[in-house]
């Protein structure tokens, strides 16, 4: 639930990336282990096969990271569809697993922290990505009144766009994006509720 026993009172660095598959994942990874990094990375289009989340997993832990995964590489009509977010948290943070979601239209994974709902969210640029982003908004407006919660995301979309100021208003949030759109309209974004 939303208590936590323990405060993280301090002030936590979030990054949210868009890995364009494993191959990005690891090398983020490692880009982390040599350059230190923050205390919570959501990751998107982290689309792990089956096999290859166990040592991922291993890895980070290594790294003192602790780690939670949903979705991975499905093909649908034959084709490769990209999905899965990840969050990973350092070890020295009290952390507890929320809630996943998994489709071919994206991905959620979710985390309580310091009392805080820690979400990070794919939404495929397809028509299938209507049914992750309403179940997302399901889980929010399910959530305690006054419960405080962040969002890092590859919504593609840009902030203006952004599907979620439609529903919360946009009021309700601040919207913080990287300035460099990849290909196209599509950002990665953090929602601060």
């Amino acid at each position: 639930g939303p208590r936590s026993r323990r405060s993280n009172s301090r002030n936590l660095l979030v990054w949210s990336c868009n890995t364009a598959g494993a191959l990005g994942a690891w090398s983020l990874l490692n880009h982390l282990q040599q350059n230190g990094g923050p205390d919570v990375v959501f990751l998107q289009e982290a689309s792990f096969k089956d096999h290859e989340w166990p040592s991922f997993q291993r890895r980070v832990d290594r790294d003192g990271f602790h780690s939670f995964f949903s979705g991975a590489n499905t093909k649908v009509d034959g084709q490769d569809k990209h999905g899965g977010t990840a969050i990973l948290v350092k070890k020295n943070l009290v952390v507890r697993p929320a809630w996943k979601l998994c489709h071919v239209g994206g991905s959620a994974q979710a985390v309580w922290l310091g009392g805080k709902l820690l979400v990070s969210l794919y939404l495929a640029p397809t028509f299938e990505s209507q049914e992750v982003f309403a179940l997302t908004v399901a889980k929010l407006f399910s959530l305690p009144q006054g419960t405080q919660w962040v969002m890092g995301g590859d919504f593609n979309a840009t902030p203006e766009e952004c599907p979620f100021r439609y529903v919360f208003g946009a009021e309700a949030f601040e919207i913080l994006a990287s300035g460099k759109p990849r290909g196209g309209m599509e950002r990665d974004v953090l929602i601060i509720f």
